[in-house]
């Protein structure tokens, strides 16, 4: 199970066979869970994340859908963030990555924060 986090989650329920179908009412059953508020942030994240976002230009990039992640940011009061890109706007984690990167100058710093080997890797 753990494996399928090494790369993109959907990807790697693909690799394992799992039907498209299938991935898709996982992801839908995750819409689900994600509305009832069932799905919550560690107590002090939002307040971080919002100043973060007072200070610095914060882009979610993610696999689950834009929509799901909005409405728990917007649930859980984190204002500030510029933009989301969830897998349904591009599947690539790493295009992803390479469009925000092209809105930075040689000088500006840059942080990529994930929560999973995955992650790391497409980062590099």
């Amino acid at each position: 199970m753990l494996a399928l986090f090494d790369g993109n989650y959907f990807k790697g329920l693909e690799g394992a066979g799992v039907p498209p179908v299938v991935i898709e009412a996982i992801d839908d059953r995750f819409a689900d869970i994600a509305s009832t508020g069932a799905v919550k942030p560690f107590r002090e994240m939002p307040a971080v994340i919002t100043r973060l976002a007072d200070h610095n230009r914060i882009v979610v990039i993610t696999s689950n859908r834009t929509d799901i992640v909005q409405g728990l940011l917007s649930s859980w009061g984190i204002s500030g963030i510029s933009d989301v890109l969830g897998g349904d706007r591009e599947e690539s984690k790493v295009r992803k990555i390479e469009s925000v990167l092209l809105g930075y100058e040689d000088d500006d710093r840059c942080w990529l924060v994930g929560d999973t080997v995955g992650d790391i890797l497409e980062g590099r």
